[in-house]
C-alpha cells in the first residue's frame, strides 16, 4: 500500500520517479490525494505532467476524473502552466469524452480571450481531441463544425483531421 505522507515527503524528481515507475494497484486515498495536487499551486508542473499520466492509467474509467481533468483545463489555463494544460488535453484521449465535454471544449477555444492568448500548444492540443475519429463519432462533429469558421484554427484542423 502506498503511503501518501510517503510520497509527499519524496522531492520533486523521487515524485516523478515514484509516479513514472509505480507498480501495483493505488488506492483510492492516493489517487484521491494526486487529483487534489493537480489543483495546487505548490505542486512543480513537471509534478503534475507524471501525476496526469498516472490519473490516465490508472483511473481513465472514472468521470469524476476525467470531470477533474476537463476543469483543470478550462479554468487553470491563466496561470502560465500551458505544458501541464496541454498534456491534460492530450491525457483526455484515454477517456470517455460525452457531448458536454466536447461542448465545453469548443465554447472554450471559441472564447474570445481565450483566442487572444498565445496558447499554441493546448489549442493544438484540443483540437486534436475533437479532431479524432472515435470523438467524431462520439459527439464532437458538431462542435467541431463551429471551429472551422476560425481562420486561427485551420492549420490545427488540417493537422488533425485525418
Amino acid at each position: 500500500m502506498v503511503s501518501i505522507e510517503h510520497y509527499k515527503n519524496l522531492d520533486d524528481d523521487g515524485k516523478i520517479d515514484f509516479l513514472d515507475n509505480f507498480n501495483g494497484n493505488p488506492s483510492i486515498e492516493f489517487l484521491n490525494s494526486l487529483e487534489e495536487e493537480l489543483f495546487s499551486k505548490n505542486v512543480d508542473e513537471f509534478v503534475k505532467v507524471e501525476i496526469l499520466r498516472f490519473l490516465a492509467k490508472f483511473r481513465y474509467d472514472n468521470r469524476g476524473t476525467k470531470d477533474k481533468i476537463v476543469k483543470l483545463i478550462l479554468e487553470n489555463y491563466q496561470d502560465n502552466e500551458e505544458m501541464t494544460l496541454s498534456i491534460a488535453a492530450q491525457e483526455l484521449m484515454f477517456f470517455n469524452l460525452g457531448r458536454d465535454d466536447f461542448r465545453k471544449i469548443s465554447n472554450f477555444l471559441l472564447d474570445t480571450e481565450y483566442q487572444n492568448m498565445d496558447m499554441i500548444d493546448l489549442t493544438s492540443s484540443l483540437i486534436r481531441l475533437l479532431c479524432t475519429k472515435e470523438n467524431r463519432s462520439n459527439g464532437s462533429d458538431e462542435y467541431f463544425h463551429e471551429l472551422e469558421k476560425i481562420d486561427s484554427y485551420r492549420e490545427d484542423i488540417k493537422t488533425w483531421i485525418n
